[in-house]
């Protein structure tokens, strides 16, 4: 009995070094050889289509061309917005509302203080979309005059055709409320 065990031992043991010499003869790919083979099995393709049959794409799309073909990237006109009052978005255009600030100065205390986006149809019809942000105390100054202000990075998209209108509940003096951003080509 106790010779059978050793047999196995013996026989379980050179099982184990043979897998071990094999592991070694057969070394595992390296990063770069995985990146050569991905590489080598990449099909070059000419894909034309026109802007009103744009090409369905699913899952990730990795693009890569060099200097004699250059990558042609169409990016939208950026127009900067700054406006106080009133902006009439134009047509074709979207406007995208990035920040809205405003600062209050009172004698009193305001009970009530908040400040309006209003985006509506321009001419009417549709009820207007009230966005409502409320300002701050930030604290009295040397002569006992209570200050408020508002300072925010928001989003807001205004269509063509369509208005946005500042406004609010408003206690003491200050200069209109302020909103910035940019139109789009729609």
């Amino acid at each position: 009995m106790k010779k059978k065990v050793v047999q196995s031992l013996v026989a379980a043991f050179s099982l184990l070094l043979l897998l071990a010499v094999i592991g070694l003869i057969v070394a595992p790919l390296t990063p770069a050889q995985v990146a050569e083979k991905v590489k080598s099995s990449v099909i070059s393709v000419l894909v034309v289509n026109t802007a009103s049959e744009p090409i369905p794409v699913a899952g990730t799309v990795n693009l890569a061309n060099d200097d004699s073909n250059p990558l042609t990237v169409k990016n939208p006109v950026i127009q900067p917005v700054h406006f106080t009052t009133q902006f009439e978005v134009p047509a074709g255009k979207r406007l995208v509302v990035e920040y809205i600030s405003a600062e209050f100065r009172s004698e009193v205390p305001c009970n009530v203080l908040d400040v309006d986006l209003r985006v509506s149809p321009v001419g009417g019809g549709a009820p207007p979309v009230r966005h409502t942000y409320f300002p701050r105390f930030i604290g009295q100054d040397s002569s006992g005059g209570y200050n408020y202000g508002l300072s925010e990075s928001i989003r807001a998209y205004i269509d063509e055709g369509e208005s946005a209108v500042l406004g609010g509940t408003v206690c003491g003096s200050s200069p209109p409320p302020r909103v910035t951003g940019h139109l789009v080509d729609k």
